[in-house]
């Protein structure tokens, strides 16, 4: 898997945040950078569900993620998620992630 920072740019609206557990916060481009680093392997999207309101939308979902090892099989991690998203200019933005484990 490739991330495609083009695609990333589109997607992710300039005035983005992020708040990470400990209460610190990034922006888009840390978010792009951070991306464009993973090595991820396979990725599965489940339960998911949105709901959408005029220009915003919430979504809300669990991702089983692959990472890349160095040797043996990759690494599975299982997050949820809900990320805040606007349409302007008829196009959908992130404005907001958020990540937890699952456990």
């Amino acid at each position: 898997m490739a991330p495609d920072e083009p695609a990333l740019r589109r997607l992710v609206d300039p005035r983005f945040i992020r708040v990470l557990s400990n209460g610190s916060t990034y922006g888009m481009e840390e978010l792009i950078q951070g991306v464009l680093r993973l090595r991820m392997s396979r990725q599965s999207l489940r339960e998911r569900s949105a709901l959408v309101e005029g220009n915003f939308a919430v979504v809300i979902g669990t991702a089983d993620i692959w990472f890349a090892q160095a040797e043996g099989p990759g690494k599975l991690s299982t997050l949820r998620s809900s990320s805040t998203y606007i349409k302007r200019d008829g196009q959908w933005r992130m404005l907001s992630l958020h990540l937890a484990q699952r456990t």
